[in-house]
């Protein structure tokens, strides 16, 4: 991970297990970011929405 990408996930409120950042493509310090999240499948909030066929929870995408 780069210094920037740490610093900047290190800024968040959020804990690890919200932090849908894998790449950071942008940032302008209090004005502007644009990152990237690759949904890999194996994620603990996708266990039990919908086992054999995970779907992304509305909740997480209406907050994206």
């Amino acid at each position: 991970m780069n210094d920037l990408l740490a610093r900047a996930l290190n800024s968040l409120p959020h804990g690890p297990e919200f932090r849908f950042v894998d790449r950071l493509l942008s940032l302008e310090p209090g004005r502007h970011g644009t990152g990237e999240y690759r949904v890999r499948g194996d994620e603990p909030f996708l266990a039990g929405h919908f086992p054999g066929q995970p779907l992304f929870p509305g909740v997480l995408l209406v907050e994206a």
